[in-house]
C-alpha cells in the first residue's frame, strides 16, 4: 500500500475461501472476457468480503483465484497502490506472452525457465472471446458496468 488504506478509501476486498472454490466466469452480457465476475449471476455472497486495511508500506498476499474487487473511494483521498505477481518457473502462459516465451521467462525471480510446462487437473476457462476494447484489466471491468463492492461498510473487518 502507499497510502494509508481505511475503509472509506475504496480498500479491496477479499472473499475468504473463494479461491478453493468454482472457477468463475469473467465474461460480460456480450459473451466477451471483460476480466470480472457477475456475483448475482453465481450466487456468490460478497457480504462477507474481509477488507484489506493498513498503513502506508503494508502488504497483502492473495490467491490469484480469491474472489477481489476494490470498494468505492468516497474519502477523496487517494488510494495507490504497487502490484506484484508471482508464479512458478513451469507455469505457462496459456495464450502466449507478447515478446513470446523468451521475454516471459525474462521475469522469472528465481528458478530456471522450463521446457515443459507444468499441466494440472484443473478447469480453466481462457479469456475468449477477448475484451473488446483491449487495455488494461481496469478498462475491462470498468466496461462491463458490475460493481460488487460498492463499500466496505459491511465487510467483515480483517484486522
Amino acid at each position: 500500500m502507499l497510502d494509508d488504506v481505511d475503509r472509506e478509501n475504496g480498500p479491496m476486498l477479499i472473499v475468504p475461501g473463494s479461491h478453493k472454490g468454482p472457477i468463475w466466469d469473467h465474461h460480460g452480457p456480450n459473451g466477451r472476457f471483460c476480466g470480472a465476475i457477475d456475483a448475482e449471476r453465481c450466487g456468490l455472497d460478497v457480504l462477507c468480503a474481509a477488507p484489506c486495511l493498513g498503513k502506508a508500506g503494508s502488504i497483502t498476499v492473495h490467491h490469484v483465484r480469491a474472489v477481489h474487487g476494490s470498494a468505492t473511494n468516497f474519502s477523496g483521498r487517494e488510494r495507490r497502490f504497487l502490484l506484484f505477481q508471482y508464479r512458478a518457473a513451469d507455469a505457462w502462459p496459456l495464450l502466449g506472452f507478447v515478446g513470446g516465451i523468451e521475454k516471459f521467462d525474462e521475469l522469472l525471480l528465481a528458478g530456471e525457465p522450463t521446457l515443459y510446462p507444468r499441466l494440472a487437473p484443473v478447469p480453466v476457462r481462457l479469456p475468449l472471446p477477448p475484451a473488446e476494447h483491449q487495455g488494461s484489466i481496469y478498462e475491462n471491468q470498468r466496461a462491463s458496468g458490475r460493481r460488487f463492492f460498492a463499500t466496505a461498510d459491511r465487510a467483515v473487518a480483517a484486522e
